[in-house]
């Protein structure tokens, strides 16, 4: 099980004006409803500023993300513990409540026995939570999983509460950008990506891409999760 991808970014990690995500917000919830906000199990100072990455709804009790997301960085397979994560659901600010937002304790992860820091490859984990998400089609749904490789070419949407430029801050409303899926060989061009990973960009601006915070989120295609993205 290994659904990676390496999103590119053309500019420099020094220059704080060069957006990386590019995004936008919409109007409509037709996609919100999928993803949650992983979160420690507290928040620091102010509700929404334990914010770690991006998840998507796959069960009633099961949420899927990046194995990074919820692993020490740098400290090969030393997961957080399951009691040290939350997720947050039905909220698209990051830092405000509402009668549709729940915040749901992790009971278990189970992230891929094979991931690694080093390389990133199987970057994916489950979290499972201990009660059920109120699931409905307005702001918390089940997103379709595919049978079949998403091909080059495929118009995509990912979303989330990443940083909105490098070393910037967070967005607190939900961002979306749309993205295109490029052959590996394409890629391999601009970054280098593992053979069992895929990655998508805009061709016509550069800019548009997730960024840190995003990671773990979904790469929408035709209303179905092909990706987590890293």
């Amino acid at each position: 099980m290994n659904n990676d991808v390496a999103i590119l970014a053309n500019g420099s990690q020094d220059n704080d004006t060069y957006l990386i995500t590019g995004g936008y917000r919409r109007p409509d919830m037709d996609l919100f409803k999928y993803i949650v906000s992983v979160r420690k199990s507290n928040y620091d100072v102010y509700y929404g500023d334990d914010h770690i990455c991006g998840g998507s709804i796959i069960g009633s009790r099961l949420i899927l993300t990046a194995a990074h997301c919820v692993c020490k960085r740098f400290v090969n397979k030393n997961k957080w513990r399951a009691y040290d994560v939350s997720v947050v659901v039905g909220g698209r600010r990051r830092m405000s409540r509402n009668k549709d937002t729940a915040r749901l304790s992790v009971q278990k992860t189970r992230c891929h026995e094979n991931f690694t820091m080093e390389t990133l490859l199987f970057d994916i984990c489950l979290l499972i939570l201990y009660e059920d998400i109120n699931l409905n089609d307005r702001t918390a749904a089940i997103i379709k999983l595919p049978v079949t490789s998403v091909l080059p070419g495929t118009y995509c949407t990912t979303l989330g509460w990443g940083r909105m430029y490098e070393h910037g801050p967070l967005p607190d409303e939900l961002l979306y950008v749309d993205l295109f899926v490029n052959t590996n060989e394409t890629c391999m061009i601009r970054t280098y990506i593992f053979y069992k990973q895929i990655c998508a960009n805009n061709p016509e601006d550069f800019e548009r891409d997730s960024c840190v915070g995003d990671s773990g989120g979904p790469l929408i295609c035709n209303i179905m999760l092909f990706v987590i993205h890293i």
